[in-house]
């Protein structure tokens, strides 16, 4: 099961503030490189996995459907989590678990990772799959509650 920790937004009439990872938390295990990632509307990024990299993703624009897939020893499970600034998280992914996102509002939406590795091209820490035609028959829509 994925570590996903609610962060405590700071709000007053300059604005807002929320704190995204600390070296602190339980969760933390080292630093690699952080980067921002733009989704324009209805794109899906995805999916992937690392073998050795854990990824810390929040998203600070825009919304997100964030797909996690643990294909686990027995069976597989799919988790699904909406990533937004108006309720602010970040989402530990470990190695061997598969994500990708989707924006799924109408503006671009940004995702800041902070992986504990670098990525190194020559030499890539992943394995991806094609988004639409996936192993465990994932469908990404947006779907109203």
């Amino acid at each position: 099961m994925p570590i996903v920790k609610s962060l405590k937004l700071f709000l007053d009439d300059r604005g807002y503030l929320y704190e995204m990872l600390r070296a602190d938390d339980p969760f933390f295990k080292s630093f690699g490189q952080a980067y921002i990632s733009a989704i324009n509307p209805g794109v899906v990024k995805g999916f992937h996995k690392h073998m050795i990299q854990t990824d810390h993703i929040v998203c600070v624009q825009g919304q997100i459907k964030l797909v996690l897939v643990d294909e686990g020893q027995i069976l597989q499970k799919i988790s699904e989590y909406h990533l937004s600034p108006l309720d602010p998280k970040i989402v530990v992914v470990e190695p061997g678990i598969w994500h990708g996102w989707m924006c799924v509002g109408n503006e671009p939406a940004l995702v800041i990772n902070f992986s504990t590795h670098v990525h190194d091209k020559s030499n890539p820490d992943e394995e991806r799959v094609d988004p639409h035609q996936n192993p465990w028959q994932y469908v990404w829509e947006i779907k109203d509650k």
